[in-house]
């Protein structure tokens, strides 16, 4: 998931997985798919970003853009304005 987006790289997962939702822009940063015990249906999303590279280039660079907010030193900046806000 994470590792492949900051590589400018699109991920395909299940959209019944809460965590790969949250990460996963379906059309936008990769494929979700619905149907966790559907092989057909990932292995139709992985060889659609496979066969089509304008789509898999332009997934990939949208989901490193998206995966910036996750990186450690947004995150920690975020906690250290939240925990300053509750100061006293």
């Amino acid at each position: 998931g994470s590792e492949m987006c900051i590589r400018d790289r699109p991920s395909v997962g299940f959209a019944e997985c809460a965590g790969v939702r949250e990460m996963i822009e379906d059309g936008v940063t990769g494929r979700l798919v619905k149907g966790i015990a559907s092989v057909n249906a990932l292995s139709d999303a992985l060889t659609e970003l496979m066969q089509d590279t304008t789509k898999r280039v332009h997934y990939g660079k949208a989901a490193k853009k998206a995966m910036l907010d996750y990186m450690p030193e947004n995150v920690f900046s975020k906690w250290d304005k939240i925990l300053a806000e509750c100061q006293p």
